[in-house]
């Protein structure tokens, strides 16, 4: 969820993890591995626009990213 993303909760501590069963400890790794691979495969840069950075951080006049697309090799101008 790239709307809902929320900081990371903090780390519970040993007391809980040693009151859960394996289990639910083992579940909670991986989980939070999977989320950790899923974030770093999407690639999502952090912008004012879908974090909590201030609109500061961006010059006001900056272009959005365009992918580069290859030039047509049809030639310029109207119809003859």
């Amino acid at each position: 969820m790239v709307a809902g993303r929320m900081d990371a909760p903090a780390p519970l501590s040993p007391e809980i993890l040693a009151s859960l069963p394996p289990a639910v400890v083992a579940l909670l790794e991986y989980l939070t591995a999977r989320v950790a691979e899923l974030e770093a495969k999407q690639g999502i840069k952090k912008a004012p626009a879908n974090s909590s950075l201030p609109p500061s951080a961006t010059h006001p006049h900056d272009k959005p990213a365009t992918p580069n697309k290859p030039k047509s090799t049809r030639k310029r101008g109207g119809q003859e």
